[in-house]
């Protein structure tokens, strides 16, 4: 788990030294969000669709381009109660088209690499953290310094069971959510 957590500090500080010299007069943003942790394929036999709650932080390095870090929860109604953490890095790039003088719609690809933790309250709280990454669809309307937004992800990350103790292969789930961004 150290190592995850030193592999995205060194990933979001290279990111942050590459947008302070992309551009002196950076936008940010706070990303609030809620929607649905739906675990596909063989994670579905382990896992249940849940609650997935968070924030986004999100750095503007160029009108096109963010740099983004999230924090997400999903508490899974399972057997025992496992809650998955989700933490991660990565970049969205947008294709921004006016609408009218003030709305702004702009779909998004992204893409990351973070941590997952694992954690079974119902087994003496056992810890799993694994390296994932992901992919990300998504749009944002944005009128000002607000924007709605709309976000799917489909995360891959390596998986050993809920006890540590399967062989560790590769799991996949999409998360779905929505939320608002404060620019400034």
């Amino acid at each position: 788990m150290r190592r995850i957590f030193i592999a995205v500090a060194v990933v979001a500080g290279m990111s942050a030294g590459v947008a302070t010299m992309a551009r002196a007069d950076l936008t940010c943003e706070v990303r609030p969000f809620a929607g649905a942790f739906v675990p596909t394929g063989p994670q579905r036999d382990i896992l249940k669709d849940a609650l997935f709650v968070g924030a986004q932080g999100a750095v503007e390095m160029r009108d096109r381009l963010h740099f983004v870090g999230t924090l997400a929860w999903a508490p899974n109604k399972t057997s025992s109660d496992v809650c998955v953490y989700n933490y991660d890095v990565g970049v969205e790039t947008f294709r921004p088209y006016h609408m009218n003088g003030r709305w702004q719609f702009r779909p998004f690809v992204g893409g990351g690499i973070g941590g997952r933790t694992y954690v079974d309250h119902g087994n003496n709280s056992h810890k799993e953290t694994n390296l994932g990454g992901y992919a990300a669809l998504g749009s944002e309307f944005q009128l000002n310094w607000l924007a709605i937004r709309l976000e799917g992800r489909d995360y891959a990350t390596r998986f050993k069971g809920l006890l540590g103790n399967q062989k560790a292969e590769a799991r996949n789930d999409v998360a779905l959510f929505s939320g608002v961004a404060f620019h400034w």
